[in-house]
């Protein structure tokens, strides 16, 4: 490649590097944004999903201006690119960490609240009232489920 297509190409590949890392930090931080917000669980994962497209686009505009470096023979140049592809990776990567552990929180504070529902709706079933259980003469033969009778 001569040096004058060398250089548009490079300048392209920088202004292209410049969007996308924008791009991947306006995504993180969206996703960070809504951890600290308390967001539902559907909000979460459509910005993790924004944050793995942007991620995927990221590593691929640094991958291909990495690669003209190193096809010029500009490996100084292609490591410093590699530098930043490992940073926004380890970014990337506790990003994710730290959502899927919201989540998980998040699953796990619905499934104690469920859980604590079903076991409320069950002693209301087994206790007509507080102070007069359901007791065997109140069932009738044939029910499945005891009736209280007055």
């Amino acid at each position: 490649m001569d040096p004058v297509e060398y250089l548009k190409t490079e300048i392209l590949l920088k202004r292209e590097k410049i969007r996308l890392k924008t791009n991947f930090t306006k995504a993180r931080k969206k996703v960070v944004s809504h951890l600290e917000g308390n967001a539902c669980s559907a909000t979460v994962n459509d910005a993790c999903k924004q944050l793995d497209f942007a991620m995927d686009e990221v590593i691929k505009g640094l991958d291909s201006l990495s690669n003209m470096y190193m096809e010029g023979d500009e490996l100084e140049k292609s490591k410093i690119v590699i530098a930043e592809m490992e940073k926004i990776e380890l970014e990337y990567e506790i990003t994710t960490e730290d959502a899927c552990a919201y989540l998980n929180d998040l699953r796990s504070e619905t499934a104690s609240q469920v859980s604590k529902a079903l076991s409320q709706d069950t002693v209301s079933k087994l206790y007509i009232s507080k102070d007069r259980p359901v007791s065997h003469n109140s069932v009738r033969q044939n029910d499945k489920f005891p009736k209280y009778v007055a």
